[in-house]
């Protein structure tokens, strides 16, 4: 199992099998995590400018 996306539905079918014989689903499970920590809410939005100054002011400003 060398490839990450065969390996990982190997992990998830063996959580799978793990979880439904101790009565618990993906989504039961999640909520607990839920519970537990919390959940984390992310907004990304992008700024698009094509003059070099301003990317070059703006790039300074964060160094």
């Amino acid at each position: 199992l060398r490839k990450d996306g065969v390996s990982g539905a190997a992990v998830a079918g063996e959580m799978a099998a793990y979880l439904y014989s101790n009565g618990e689903t993906f989504s039961s499970l999640l909520e607990d995590i839920y519970l537990k920590y919390g959940r984390v809410v992310s907004s990304n939005s992008y700024f698009i400018c094509d003059s070099k100054e301003t990317i070059k002011e703006l790039f300074d400003g964060l160094r």
